[in-house]
């Protein structure tokens, strides 16, 4: 009996075969994540050895990548949200109202809230400069806006719907898990953007103050930060609903 204890049986450890053709039919999703993560990591591991004496601000090179990078997230994102979102299936009025709004789509849509007016204040912020130098920061207030509302609103009827047409559900899935991975990645982005502020934030401290935009900043980067890995497992849960229809 005693030779028994801490052995599994195989079966429970092993992947059933759907999961693991869900997991393979997503597996471009899965790569492009990855490669976004790593992209993300190396410029934040970067960043964070910058000295803030050093003057680098917005339209430094390195801040610029990052700020390159984040507007390719949020098009991307938005993009890809976009696409989704007509690809959504609402099977039947029973069926919309078992999925009706949970606690999930609720604490998204507030912490959506927070991330919109953190983008508008910055773009308040970037629109006060008229040099051409900063122009990248409105496309970066912009998009980032844009990526914001245009994915929380397909995560919110996501939930709801849990479906997709039969023959987009391979790309839905790819894009699902690139999604999901993306949005962890931003997570991560998010982090280093609190604790270097200065780097990240220039424009916004020079217009609304130095004080004033480290509160600002300090109330709602968390709930930011929250956004993304919320975002990240609503659609990870998503992707496993479509991966389970048949």
């Amino acid at each position: 009996m005693w030779h028994n204890i801490g052995l599994v049986p195989k079966e429970e450890i092993e992947l059933s075969r759907p999961w693991k053709y869900s997991i393979m039919s997503s597996i471009y999703g899965i790569a492009a994540g990855v490669v976004v993560v790593i992209a993300v990591s190396v410029i934040g591991s970067f960043l964070v050895q910058i000295p803030l004496g050093d003057g680098a601000h917005r339209d430094g090179n390195a801040i610029k990548t990052s700020v390159y990078l984040r507007i390719i997230l949020a098009t991307a994102a938005a993009m890809c949200a976009t696409f989704c979102a007509f690809c959504l299936q609402f099977s039947s009025v029973e069926e919309s109202k078992s999925n009706r709004m949970t606690q999930d789509t609720i604490l998204l849509f507030w912490c959506c809230g927070f991330h919109a007016l953190l983008n508008m204040y910055s773009l308040l912020a970037s629109l006060v400069f008229t040099n051409k130098k900063y122009r990248i920061a409105v496309w970066d207030s912009i998009m980032c806006l844009i990526g914001t509302l245009s994915q929380s609103t397909f995560v919110i009827f996501g939930l709801i719907s849990k479906s997709v047409k039969q023959n987009r559900k391979r790309i839905v899935q790819n894009i699902l898990i690139f999604l999901s991975i993306t949005n962890l990645s931003q997570w991560m982005l998010s982090h280093y953007e609190l604790r270097i502020d200065a780097l990240f934030y220039p424009l916004e401290r020079t217009v609304y103050g130095n004080m004033s935009w480290y509160l600002l900043h300090h109330v709602t980067g968390p709930i930011v930060s929250f956004y993304y890995f919320h975002s990240a497992t609503c659609l990870f849960e998503i992707w496993i609903a479509v991966s389970l229809i048949i």
